[in-house]
């Protein structure tokens, strides 16, 4: 994926195109940039990219695989316990109704240690407040995000997009590509898990 040079005239500009959620080049002589760029296609990428988006704010992001692989297309076995508080963001992003078939009720939680008896039970019923947690599928949540990011005009996609290096500046970060393109951007997000290049 080729953002095209930050320097030069005859950068070109990259617009989403809403059939392959990738960026494609315009004629402009404006480089390419944006108001947040995200590095991870992720949950916690996406997710971030949908709420910023759905703010007003324009966010480019970029992850070194393909996001279709992301969404299903390599098996994904873990799952997740997607929090109260966390169901409530998804519910405020219109993410949950896809979700809630697929999900599993967490009405009961118990601490203990290894062997000995229960130090602290949790139980829905006793709270009112609907279960605990929920129990979701990384591949259900993950297509979720991606089908949301990929109706959303302001989220611009770049996968696969390798980043090599990220410079900053006063007022603006550079995220240079392997495939020599470049983008500029106001906030930079590492969200590229435990080995971050942005955390770096």
């Amino acid at each position: 994926m080729h953002f095209g040079k930050l320097s030069g005239r005859g950068a070109p500009r990259f617009t989403r195109s809403a059939a392959s959620g990738t960026l494609r080049p315009m004629n402009s002589n404006h480089p390419p940039s944006c108001d947040v760029a995200i590095i991870g296609a992720g949950p916690a990428g996406l997710l971030l990219a949908l709420a910023l988006a759905r703010a007003g704010v324009d966010v480019a992001v970029l992850d070194r695989r393909a996001v279709a692989a992301r969404a299903g297309g390599e098996a994904d076995r873990r799952a997740f316990a997607i929090s109260a508080g966390s169901r409530r963001v998804l519910e405020g992003l219109g993410l949950w109704p896809a979700l809630a078939p697929c999900a599993q009720p967490v009405e009961g939680i118990v601490v203990a240690d290894r062997d000995g008896p229960p130090l602290v039970h949790f139980d829905h019923a006793e709270m009112g407040a609907g279960p605990l947690a929920h129990i979701v599928a990384a591949a259900d949540l993950q297509a979720a995000l991606v089908g949301a990011t990929m109706a959303e005009p302001r989220i611009r996609v770049a996968a696969p997009a390798i980043v090599e290096g990220i410079s900053v500046a006063s007022d603006r970060a550079s995220i240079d590509l392997a495939d020599g393109g470049a983008l500029a951007a106001r906030l930079v997000v590492g969200a590229d898990g435990r080995n971050s290049l942005v955390r770096r």
